[in-house]
């Protein structure tokens, strides 16, 4: 099961998440070409970071590479779109996540360039009640006040993470509530919004949440496939 995944449900405060539980060496941002929407794409998962027509603007890269293009390139996941913003990083050789803000790819500290995956979003700043919404506004969530659908990934001190989203429309806080009061509590570290509204995208055998739109990159399920 550690290499799989499993799917489940939880609800606060009038929000309903849906997620899908896995470990860091099962997922790993990835390209979709041509855009599909996520349940088409033949991989279980999430949808990933923010992005502007086909191209993607914010961090998906694999070992250095960006899953679009070539390194240093725009608009293909090396750059959190001329922001600094929340990026998830799965230092692999350190045995670690961490949410450094970061703009590049190159700007992110692991311990091997040759053996990490990171993916852009916003800080949920979990660790921080004070001081997170300010932090969320300075990275530019959209429509943080607004009821809209939501996506984000979080992790806790067992090493597992959560690729999750709400049901249906919720503001960032709610949702980010919604997360610390039901999964992993006790254990909860860190983690980023990612792109939502319709891109809200979430697919496994159990269940498909919204998958409305489609994406040019997402967060997939290395197995099983569909």
């Amino acid at each position: 099961m550690a290499d799989e995944y499993s799917y489940g449900t939880s609800s606060y405060g009038g929000v309903t998440l849906h997620y899908i539980k896995t470990s860091s060496k099962n997922v790993r941002p990835t390209l979709v070409r041509p855009m599909k929407k996520i349940n088409a794409s033949g991989k279980y998962g999430i949808n990933g970071g923010f992005f502007s027509g086909s191209n993607i603007v914010t961090i998906a890269v694999v070992n250095d590479v960006p899953v679009g293009g070539e390194a240093w390139a725009e608009n293909v996941g090396w750059a959190n779109n001329n922001l600094d913003r929340g990026t998830l990083v799965w230092d692999n050789n350190a045995r670690e996540y961490k949410v450094p803000i970061v703009r590049r790819a190159s700007d992110i500290t692991v311990s091997d360039r040759g053996d990490y995956w990171a993916q852009g979003g916003v800080s949920t700043t979990l660790d921080d009640d004070t001081n997170w919404k300010q932090i969320m506004i300075d990275q530019k969530l959209p429509d943080y006040d607004a009821a809209r659908q939501r996506a984000g990934m979080v992790y806790n001190s067992g090493l597992n993470l959560w690729l999750v989203v709400s049901a249906g429309g919720c503001t960032a806080e709610a949702f980010r509530t919604a997360i610390k009061k039901t999964i992993a509590v006790g254990t909860l570290k860190n983690g980023i919004f990612l792109d939502g509204g319709g891109s809200t995208s979430l697919y496994c055998s159990q269940n498909t949440v919204g998958c409305d739109r489609e994406v040019p990159e997402m967060m997939a399920l290395l197995k099983p496939t569909p």
